[in-house]
């Protein structure tokens, strides 16, 4: 218990935007620290959890509960990249070089400058009442991280394991860098062997 309240005391200050207006979708499995702790936080932050009972209808479920928080593993944002380049690939002319100038510009834009949302690829996600999406359990290619930020979407990149009750580390909003999993959480010490 002493570690789950101190999980919840270093993510107070960390993620500060996390409130009771917030909606998370839950659909990795709960045997794993990852989601336990998630869903734990959200319950001390007093988040609607949605749970998904079955991992293949993610898309159907997203779409009707439209998450502002959903905690998730690389794959998951793999498949939305992959999803959202085979339906570029299916578009010819000037609906396709449009598509590929809006992934352009964005990258510009959000990752370079504003960090904005990407307002009609989230609706189409399900996810423009987007807050932040905690990921973390393996690393995050560089292309999908340099993706998911460029099209808007606040994915915050984390590294853990179930002997520190989940997260040690994870990106700040604004200042961090790609291929990173952040920086480590206050109050927690981290110590790299050889």
């Amino acid at each position: 218990h002493s570690c789950y309240l101190e999980q919840f005391r270093t993510h107070d200050d960390r993620l500060t935007t996390m409130s009771d207006k917030d909606v998370s979708m839950n659909f990795l499995t709960l045997t794993h620290v990852f989601e336990k702790a998630w869903c734990y936080l959200c319950i001390h932050k007093g988040v609607q959890i949605c749970i998904n009972l079955r991992p293949a209808d993610i898309q159907t479920t997203i779409k009707e509960i439209r998450p502002t928080l959903m905690c998730s593993v690389p794959r998951f944002w793999e498949k939305v990249y992959a999803g959202v380049q085979e339906k570029i690939n299916e578009t010819t002319g000037m609906k396709k070089a449009l598509m590929l100038d809006a992934i352009r510009v964005g990258k510009i834009h959000n990752l370079d400058y504003l960090r904005k949302i990407y307002s009609l690829l989230k609706k189409t996600i399900g996810i423009e009442n987007g807050n932040f999406f905690p990921t973390a359990g393996a690393a995050v290619p560089d292309e999908i991280n340099e993706f998911v930020h460029s099209v808007g979407i606040n994915m915050v990149v984390g590294y853990g394991l179930t002997e520190s009750t989940a997260t040690v580390s994870c990106t700040l909003p604004v200042g961090y860098d790609i291929g990173s999993v952040g920086v480590v959480l206050p109050g927690v010490e981290v110590k790299i062997g050889e």
